[in-house]
């Protein structure tokens, strides 16, 4: 006859996320993709940063984060998050590839042009670009191959995934240009 014991496991010790030490990411390895992220995986190793620092910022969860990071894409709101989380301000800016001029205006006060296209709008600068080329929400979609459901949604959500930004980016022949300034 086989007697069964029960094994008795270790008790663990509560989670605290302010004495976590060192998280799997940016300070152990530098494996994840980082082509989308590139400029926020930058950013994190200039100021050495990693995921536990972002969790105690309540940025979010660090085991959520690392998803998102090895995924390769996140919302453009958590990217201003984690950068906000620690006093810096980021600027995102479409320009064309080819030439410093688009429609007859001049692109060299870009930061002035987004505080008037963005007030209150994360997507300001989506949406100054597709006024200076003249694009509808409509014409973007059938570009893209995308629903028109989907070029709406980005707006009613204030809104974008940077691989969607990217690929708006590659569709038109703009470049994506993210500038990151302390406040």
């Amino acid at each position: 006859m086989e007697t069964t014991e029960k094994k008795v496991k270790a008790a663990q010790k509560p989670y605290r996320p302010l004495e976590v030490k060192r998280t799997r990411g940016f300070k152990s390895n530098n494996l994840w993709p980082a082509v989308n992220l590139k400029f926020l995986v930058d950013f994190m190793q200039a100021l050495d940063i990693n995921l536990g620092d972002l969790e105690r910022q309540g940025v979010g969860h660090h085991t959520s984060l690392a998803f998102l990071f090895k995924k390769d894409n996140m919302l453009l709101s958590l990217a201003h998050r984690i950068v906000g989380a620690f006093g810096y301000r980021m600027v995102v800016l479409l320009k064309d590839r080819t030439e410093g001029e688009a429609q007859g205006i001049a692109l060299a006060n870009e930061e002035e042009l987004v505080s008037m296209y963005s007030q209150g709008s994360r997507l300001g600068f989506l949406d100054m670009y597709m006024r200076m080329h003249k694009l509808s929400q409509r014409k973007v979609a059938t570009d893209l191959k995308k629903a028109p459901g989907t070029i709406s949604y980005w707006f009613k959500t204030d809104d974008i995934y940077i691989s969607n930004l990217k690929e708006f980016a590659d569709g038109y022949g703009a470049d994506v240009v993210i500038r990151i300034s302390k406040d």
